[in-house]
């Protein structure tokens, strides 16, 4: 994280900025984050350059080499997720759609797949205190003259199993 600061857009982004350099052991206490794109300020540049951490101007930032990075992406919720309660021995993972963090994370008891769209009094709230996030595998689209052309073959020869 050295030489690495985030450019603060407005005053709610401020405080995810500070959240994330406090998440990464970084005293920011005496910063309110309040110096913003928003305000056309030029010490809006929040990070670490050369070991101090504070609000930076833009002339500190291409002096030093600095690397502008962003928040990473925030994940919207219902989402898939595995979670569990015991640390140790067997695990008990399960996949719920969970609907947000409070501490622990909150989930349904809803079976995945399941449309989430029409709640009624049959949702139940579980709380896991253990989770990992489910990795969607990305789609692919593929012609078929592409996969021709890897194996140098013409189209009317391809056979495609599923």
């Amino acid at each position: 994280m050295e030489n690495e600061v985030i450019e603060v857009l407005d005053l709610e982004h401020g405080q995810k900025v500070k959240k994330y350099w406090e998440d990464r052991g970084v005293d920011t206490s005496g910063y309110s984050h309040t110096t913003t794109k928003e305000d056309n300020m030029a010490c809006r540049y929040f990070g670490v350059i050369n070991g101090n951490f504070e609000n930076h101007h833009i002339k500190d930032v291409i002096k030093f080499n600095a690397k502008i990075i962003t928040l990473p992406e925030e994940k919207t919720f219902p989402r898939k997720m595995k979670v569990w309660n015991y640390k140790e021995g067997t695990k008990n993972v399960r996949t719920a759609y969970c609907i947000g963090f409070a501490g622990d994370i909150l989930a349904t008891k809803h079976p995945v797949g399941q449309n989430m769209t029409g709640m009624d009094e049959s949702f139940e709230v579980v709380w896991y205190k253990y989770y990992e996030e489910i990795e969607e595998e990305p789609e692919v689209e593929i012609s078929m003259q592409e996969i021709a052309d890897k194996f140098n073959v013409s189209v009317d020869k391809l056979k495609i199993k599923k």
